[in-house]
């Protein structure tokens, strides 16, 4: 058997700087700009690109953990629904809907 290699991650706290952006983006932009402003940063591979994901994920999201990590070619539906704890990591291409949002990833 292979140890789990994202769950033993060290977790760092996200920057103060990306909750602020998030909650920027949540007030001036609202939920249907931010969610458009996504498919600038989805297929990316950047250090940039990786943390534009999870300030959008943060501003659009019920509520997400620290050190949310998102692949490239992350495509969502209604991310309003969902919720996500610490140190999850969704993997490149994966698709999802609100279904799929609470304890079935």
């Amino acid at each position: 058997m292979v140890p789990g290699a994202h769950a033993r991650r060290r977790l760092e706290p996200d920057a103060d700087f990306e909750i602020g952006l998030a909650a920027h983006l949540r007030s001036a932009l609202g939920p249907i700009a931010t969610a458009e402003l996504y498919s600038r940063f989805v297929t990316g591979s950047s250090e940039f690109d990786c943390r534009m994901r999870r300030v959008i994920f943060r501003a659009l999201c019920v509520r997400i953990g620290m050190g949310l990590r998102i692949a490239p070619g992350v495509v969502f539906e209604h991310l309003e629904t969902f919720e996500f704890g610490s140190g999850v990591f969704i993997g490149a291409a994966a698709v999802s809907a609100p279904e799929v949002a609470r304890g079935q990833w």
